[in-house]
């Protein structure tokens, strides 16, 4: 019995080297990521660091510029107000002199020296009286420097800004269903939030914006939503024809193929081609029909020996082909 236990003992510790092998591996490769991550950790800190300090500068450079102007509009003010004063100051100056000079004459002049002088003071102070109707007593500037500094947005803002996540826009991926589409026509694309290493996350909360952009145009915002798994639904609606460029970004960087390309055609009426069609003005039963991607559609007939080519719009545009010579 007793051989037999140990035979069994010496059985079970038979898979300990190997199990205990891979154990040491594995903490190995534990330790080492914990250096990765606190070598990351710090590269982020470092980028963090930067990114603040390049913002408080540009904060200050903003601060600098906005005193800079208010001591500029108030200067301006100054000077201004500093001119209207010295006007007003010289004319105050003038009419104390002229009645100084008034009052002296009737006191202590004789009647033949204040008559000498009675005509110059007389018109002196009629001047002096029209001046003092001419200019203007209300002050040319007032306190007001109106200053706009909304710290809450900015706060807002800053709370937003920036962010610390494992998520890697360049891994994470979205499958396009098809890339032509009607206007009007709603199409649901399905985006994966991806690792560094690739690997699907099981979380959301990543900012996700999609914008819709026709070739040469303002750009459109498409609805997204986060289904808290890893993976969002952006509903993309056209509503207008031509090339287009749809973007995915996950904090401000395009996800993988990011922008795609997107055709967007007109919408026919299909129902309407259920029966003959001989409707199309010109063209006596057309027998075949075929659309292009751009939304041109294609008409064959019996009687015209050609294809008839009309735009998304119902336009004709031209035709190919002619009866032939039966050589």
């Amino acid at each position: 019995q007793i051989v037999q236990n140990k035979e069994e003992i010496q059985q079970g510790l038979e898979g300990f080297p190997v199990a205990q092998k891979h154990l040491k591996e594995v903490m190995t490769a534990g330790e080492e990521m914990k250096k990765k991550i606190k070598a990351r950790k710090n590269e982020v800190d470092t980028i963090i660091r930067q990114a603040f300090a390049k913002l408080q500068q540009l904060l200050h450079q903003r601060e600098e510029a906005l005193l800079a102007k208010s001591s500029e509009d108030a200067m301006a003010k100054e000077v201004r107000l500093s001119i209207q004063l010295e006007g007003i100051q010289h004319l105050l100056e003038s009419m104390s002199h002229c009645h100084s000079l008034a009052s002296i004459a009737t006191s202590e002049y004789s009647d033949v020296e204040l008559l000498s002088i009675a005509h110059t003071l007389h018109n002196r102070s009629i001047n002096l009286q029209q001046q003092f109707s001419e200019i203007s007593l209300d002050l040319c500037e007032s306190p007001n420097i109106s200053v706009e500094v909304n710290t809450d947005t900015l706060a807002t803002m800053i709370t937003e800004f920036g962010c610390v996540t494992d998520t890697s826009p360049s891994n994470s991926t979205a499958v396009i269903p098809h890339n032509r589409l009607a206007i009007g026509a709603e199409m649901k694309v399905k985006m994966v939030s991806r690792d560094i290493r690739g690997q699907e996350l099981d979380h959301g909360g990543e900012v996700v914006i999609c914008r819709l952009t026709p070739v040469g145009k303002r750009s459109i915002e498409c609805q997204v939503t986060d289904n808290n798994d890893g993976t969002y639904f952006v509903s993309v609606t056209p509503q207008q024809s031509g090339q287009h460029k749809l973007s995915i970004t996950i904090h401000g960087q395009d996800i993988q193929g990011s922008p795609f390309d997107l055709s967007v055609v007109t919408q026919r009426d299909y129902t309407k081609l259920k029966d003959p069609v001989q409707t199309i003005t010109g063209i006596i039963s057309p027998i075949k029909i075929a659309f292009s991607d751009n939304g041109d559609m294609f008409v064959t007939s019996y009687s015209h020996h050609c294809i008839h080519v009309y735009d998304s719009s119902g336009k004709k545009k031209t035709t190919i082909g002619s009866n032939g010579t039966g050589e």
